[in-house]
């Protein structure tokens, strides 16, 4: 039997393929996957699909490569310029991402833990 959601998701797949990736040369075939294939999908289910292309040749691949470093650039510009991060985004991002014990923005926290388990702080 499949679900509700299954025939939503599979709406939105075929949608998304006739609209994004239908117009692209490269673009061969849209194989849905897991639960929208199986008809098992819920409203929370993400839409899995393997897209097959045809492979690039080393100039087209670093035409891609050159857009995405140049739109990651502009990430970067407007992150910073919008004051979401300093001026070491990549490092800032990583701290944020890694919140290890001793990091002077989470250090009172740290200490404040540590001496509420332990009985004694840094």
């Amino acid at each position: 039997m499949i679900t509700p959601a299954t025939i939503e998701k599979r709406k939105h797949l075929a949608g998304f393929t006739e609209r994004e990736l239908a117009p692209c040369p490269a673009i061969k075939g849209v194989v849905g996957i897991g639960s929208v294939a199986t008809g098992q999908a819920h409203a929370n289910s993400d839409i899995d699909a393997v897209v097959f292309m045809d492979p690039l040749d080393h100039a087209e691949y670093m035409e891609r490569v050159k857009m995405l470093r140049a739109l990651f650039s502009d990430i970067l510009t407007h992150i910073t310029a919008a004051g979401v991060y300093t001026e070491d985004p990549i490092g800032e991002a990583f701290v944020r991402r890694h919140q290890e014990p001793g990091r002077s923005a989470n250090i009172a926290a740290w200490n404040a833990e540590h001496l509420r388990r332990f009985g004694t702080g840094m």
